[in-house]
């Protein structure tokens, strides 16, 4: 087996077992989910669309009126940066951080100082800072806990100086001041500013102060926030400045302004678009459900595919911020959207996975089957949309990286929801199938020679798959992957009239025939509920032991007297197609993987695995000293049973492959187009071909069935035809 059949089986096991989980506890799993929602959502309270990003600066004459109301009403406050920029040198190996930013910083309190002190005086008077300033009262209530570190009742006036209340002493008493800028910097990822990031002025990658990147370049700025626009005051400012600090490095430049427009909040206009997608989608999935008749109802599950999707936006926007992903694009607006491409991905295709399969199965067994099919799929599709996110994320634009981050997150979320909420609601949402009992859901036992009802049994939940006669006792595999064994009893001496003697290798277990006069009862004795966890596919009985093998890949291995599972056989990836077990303890099995696995009973360990068919194996059986196998290819192969090697292959007509049956060790009957085939087993030659009907008759013979008395029968068209082959077996003695 591969490593990616391996990685196949595994996902779709555990996807399995996922829908077996979801089914059998639905309301805690809803309300589970429902709580993960509402703390998702409790966070997405501070999730804005973002800001514009600010236009080029555009140079224009000092103030000029109508440029400045392009924009809607009168600005809020005019903010006027001093930058700051130093180098520390030289940089010694044994300086310590806090010794090398202490001197750039302690700058901001002179700087500080000196800017509070500043007055200007003019023929209109003179004017100081408290006065042109834009004046802050009390804080909002979300920044309260930072009351020590922003300014309250006063000018908005930041600097670096604000991590130690603007005091001198306390900075310098300060034994790690990098500690201090850092300690309200968030443990999670941050795309958005922080309270570092506000005060020093700069983005903190900028700022040269870091706990891990030590750089030689330390730059923060002074900010001031202005009610009104003073030309005067800032230019006598910044003569000031420039007479106390001059600076060969400091060019001046033209003056100019950069207008920064914030979007106003969402209102009604901009939520139509989006509602009516999520309107769209609702009739979208409706429509596309009324076709399916399997579902309670189609309103409920378009709402609750609807639901999902909502909720895994609202999921997405909730970590997003919790984690600091706050868009300074318009990645805001596209991402509502994006969460609906992502979330209608899997929801029409769970659903119709689920109701195509068997109706009479269990609800929590249609879900987990339904589940299992699609999981491959369901998972190379998410590794595909992660693969092509990862490749954006590195082509380290920031605009693409912004976007991939918030995808990841939608991914994520959506693929959540989808397995817990809409895959438990689907489990509600399928009706079971509470009609009235079927009466053809019953076991039967008839008299064979007059055709009259013997006895049945109505004890059946399930449809049955196949049925075993082993002298008293009946077992029967029924679509749930359950085992009935049955016992038959009559109330007179039970004397069968004939037997239809042993099996012959290739057929079926043989059925007693009784007498019509014989009360013939048959009693349930043992189940087992849980046999395999998909449907059970092939059915053989033989010394003493059961043989079933199933849909979900295994064979298992009974005890007929108790019913007790001896072994689990694993070693096809695929379902188990055919199995053949004699009185010898020969125990082959042939699966949709084309292999063909030999067994030892005794101890449950797998002898030989051969690859033998491209496509499902058909049909099996053995000899004393050959596998004989057919499969979907149309070819019957037949291999050495001692070495595993195969002798050589027989091409059949096609649709014949199926039909085999093993007269004796060395006599193989196989059916072809209008007629049956006779081939000697040690050299692979063709020793007889019999004609069913007319030449013209281009039907297959199909489902040989070898008697004891030297005589094969065979479907052949919508007839039974029974060949003796005595003069074979003649020329072969």
């Amino acid at each position: 087996m591969t490593l990616t059949e391996r990685l196949r089986e595994k996902i779709s096991q555990a996807f399995y077992n996922h829908g077996l989980f979801c089914a059998s506890y639905p309301i805690p799993i809803i309300l589970f989910t429902g709580l993960c929602i509402l703390a998702c959502c409790d966070t997405a309270g501070g999730f804005h669309t973002g800001a514009c990003e600010p236009p080029a600066c555009t140079e224009v004459p000092f103030p000029s009126a109508p440029f400045l109301l392009q924009y809607v009403g009168a600005p809020v406050a005019y903010i006027q940066q001093i930058f700051v920029k130093s180098s520390v040198s030289p940089w010694h190996k044994n300086l310590l951080a806090v010794d090398v930013f202490r001197s750039p910083l302690s700058r901001a309190f002179q700087l500080v100082e000196e800017i509070r002190n500043h007055v200007l005086r003019d023929s209109s008077g003179t004017r100081s800072l408290e006065e042109v300033c834009l004046q802050v009262t009390d804080l909002l209530p979300g920044l309260r806990k930072l009351r020590s570190l922003l300014p309250e009742h006063g000018c908005l006036l930041l600097s670096p100086g604000n991590f130690w209340q603007n005091d001198r002493e306390r900075f310098y008493a300060d034994p790690d001041i990098i500690g201090t800028i850092h300690q309200h910097e968030p443990k999670t990822l941050q795309t958005s500013a922080t309270l570092k990031d506000l005060l020093f002025g700069v983005p903190g990658k900028y700022s040269g102060v870091s706990l891990y990147t030590r750089r030689r370049m330390v730059s923060y700025t002074i900010t001031l926030v202005f009610q009104h626009y003073h030309a005067s005051f800032l230019g006598s400012l910044r003569a000031r400045l420039m007479l106390l600090h001059p600076s060969p490095n400091c060019s001046l430049r033209a003056e100019s302004l950069v207008h920064v427009h914030f979007k106003e909040e969402i209102g009604v206009a901009e939520l139509i678009p989006l509602v009516t997608t999520y309107i769209i989608l609702f009739a979208y999935i409706y429509f596309s459900t009324r076709k399916i008749d399997m579902v309670k109802s189609k309103w409920g599950l378009a709402l609750a595919a609807v639901v999902t999707v909502l909720s895994s936006l609202l999921m997405s926007v909730g970590l997003c911020t919790l984690f600091g992903l706050t868009p300074t694009l318009n990645g805001g607006e596209i991402f509502p959207y994006l969460v609906v491409v992502i979330g209608l991905e899997n929801v029409l295709v769970l659903t119709k996975s689920v109701v195509s399969t068997p109706v009479d199965l269990e609800v929590k067994l249609r879900i987990a089957q339904g589940l299992s099919s699609e999981s491959w799929s369901i998972m190379k599709n998410m590794a595909t949309e992660l693969g092509i996110i990862l490749v954006g994320y590195f082509t380290l634009v920031p605009a693409i990286q912004e976007f991939c981050l918030f995808a990841v997150v939608g991914l994520v979320s959506d693929f959540f929801l989808q397995m817990l909420f809409f895959t438990t609601v689907l489990s509600i949402d399928i009706p079971q199938d509470t009609q009235e009992p079927d009466e053809s859901l019953c076991l039967a036992v008839w008299d064979a020679i007059e055709g009259v009802l013997c006895c049945s049994s109505e004890e059946v939940s399930s449809g049955i798959t196949a049925l075993v006669f082993l002298d008293k006792r009946i077992v029967a595999a029924r679509l749930n992957g359950s085992l009935d064994f049955f016992s038959l009893e009559t109330h007179t001496a039970l004397s069968p009239l004939q037997f239809r003697g042993t099996p012959g290798r290739g057929s079926c277990p043989s059925s007693p025939v009784y007498s019509s006069s014989d009360a013939v009862l048959c009693h349930l004795t043992h189940t087992v509920p849980c046999a395999h966890q998909k449907p059970i596919t092939a059915l053989r009985a033989a010394a003493g032991r059961l043989v079933t093998g199933s849909q979900d890949h295994t064979l298992r291995v009974f005890r007929l007297e108790d019913s007790c599972c001896l072994f689990t056989l694993q070693g096809h990836s695929g379902a188990i197609t055919t199995v053949y077990i004699d009185q010898t303890m020969v125990l082959a099995s042939g699966g949709q993987d084309g292999a063909i696995c030999l067994w030892d009973v005794l101890s449950g360990s797998r002898v030989s695995h051969m690859f033998a068919h491209r496509g499902d194996v058909t049909s099996l059986t053995c000899t004393t000293s050959c596998v004989i196998s057919s499969g979907l290819d149309d070819l019957i192969n037949i291999w050495d049973r001692s070495t595993s090697i195969k002798l050589y292959s027989i091409q059949q007509d096609l649709g014949c492959g199926a039909s085999l049956g093993v007269i004796a060790d060395n006599l193989l009957v196989t059916g072809g187009q209008g007629c049956v085939s006779f081939w000697d087993l040690n050299f692979g030659d063709l020793l007889q071909t019999v004609y069913l009907g007319k030449s013209s008759e281009a039907q297959p013979a199909r489902q040989i069935l070898v008697l004891d008395n030297a005589a094969i029968v065979c479907n052949f068209g919508s007839e039974l035809s029974l060949v003796y082959v005595p003069s074979v077996l003649e020329k072969l003695d």
